[in-house]
């Protein structure tokens, strides 16, 4: 394997995404739309509901509706990101033949690999917490110490954590198209050498951009909280096509006899 030529070229996989992300953007928008519209629906929901529970308590009809709505906020989110993956890795004839409200193992080994992953960090996270639980306290005795800039120290905190998850998400992508017997150890390998450029890429840069807004939110300004919801659901799928862009360039100068998985 050639270690120059495999190294992720960051500024060519940011401009590629963006592109990507533009001349895409009505199959985009159409994989995205059902989870749009399970999101207005659960705000209508609860906007309808909530004041029934503070006269009535708790009522089942409610609970039953949020398990319902969660699901389908859940399920959607799914389909969307899943959708977004195959958009920028599968042909036009593929994407097209891939409906927007679906159901299928792909997708359900798609949510395998995500609870999967979940489970890991959390795990992992345990010890990374025994370090960062302190600061916290110590900043909630310091009202004046809670400001965004706080994010930063629990971020360096995790970078470690976010660096394993980065590798491991390579997973993702192999299975919303459809590629089988991929596991954590073979995203681990495809990603070797690489692990620091996919931490910057799908971790450091959504991080730099939620810091910005969190900071220009101490303006008060209501113009920048509905900038925020506009933009947030842009930098999700250019991250996605980060992602995928990764994966297909990496793809590339591997293959299943040169990529040795590890025990």
């Amino acid at each position: 394997m050639d270690d120059i030529t495999n190294k992720l070229p960051i500024k060519s996989l940011l401009f590629e995404a963006a592109s990507l992300c533009i001349s895409n953007y009505k199959s985009l928008f159409r994989f995205v739309a059902p989870f749009i519209i399970t999101l207005v629906l659960a705000a209508v929901f609860s906007a309808l509901l909530a004041p029934s529970t503070v006269d009535e308590g708790f009522p089942v009809t409610f609970f039953i509706g949020f398990v319902v709505i969660f699901i389908m906020v859940g399920a959607t989110a799914v389909m969307a990101v899943v959708g977004c993956h195959r958009t920028f890795l599968l042909t036009p004839e593929e994407v097209r033949a891939t409906k927007a409200f679906r159901w299928s193992g792909r997708e359900l080994r798609f949510v395998g690999w995500w609870l999967v992953i979940g489970i890991c960090a959390a795990l992992l996270s345990i010890p990374l917490a025994m370090v960062g639980t302190p600061l916290l306290l110590a900043s909630a005795k310091n009202p004046e110490a809670l400001s965004p800039l706080m994010i930063v120290p629990f971020t360096l905190i995790y970078l470690p954590l976010y660096y394993v998850i980065s590798r491991w998400t390579l997973v993702l992508p192999a299975t919303a198209t459809d590629e089988r017997n991929k596991s954590l150890s073979w995203a681990w390998q495809l990603s070797k050498g690489n692990g620091l450029r996919l931490l910057l890429l799908l971790t450091i840069l959504p991080f730099s951009i939620s810091l910005a807004f969190a900071m220009l939110q101490l303006t008060e300004w209501f113009v920048f909280s509905l900038l925020q919801i506009l933009v947030s659901p842009v930098v999700a799928v250019f991250e996605i096509c980060l992602l995928s862009l990764s994966y297909s360039y990496l793809t590339r100068f591997n293959d299943d006899d040169s990529v040795e998985v590890a025990a």
